[in-house]
């Protein structure tokens, strides 16, 4: 069995206000949640390879976007105060707790 990590990279993101290095769209995923439609419009840095150099765009949201360096500093994004499960739905049991900047999982029963 292998794993769906895209929805755990969001999640991620969604939890840090982090930045998703990928040249995947999402856009199965964007339908599941919008709060993560916004993950996805402004947060996903794409890449390519020249030879063997790793390059990413000056401009990762175009023209009128932030400079990379800009994009890449870590900033207040819009942050949710409710739980999600990876699949973009409320958690349910699940819930997340904050304690000293580190979010810890708590659940009642196994995943």
């Amino acid at each position: 069995i292998v794993p769906y990590d895209d929805r755990m990279m969001l999640k991620l993101a969604e939890q840090t206000n982090g930045v998703i290095v990928t040249n995947d769209q999402f856009r199965d995923l964007a339908k599941e949640s919008k709060r993560w439609i916004k993950i996805i419009k402004e947060s996903l840095l794409q890449y390519t390879f020249v030879g063997n150099i790793f390059m990413v765009p000056d401009d990762p949201l175009g023209r009128s976007g932030p400079t990379l360096a800009d994009f890449l500093k870590k900033k207040t994004r819009t942050k949710y105060s409710d739980c999600h499960s990876f699949n973009g739905q409320p958690c349910g049991e699940a819930s997340l707790h904050r304690r000293d900047g580190v979010a810890e999982e708590q659940a009642s029963g196994d995943f």
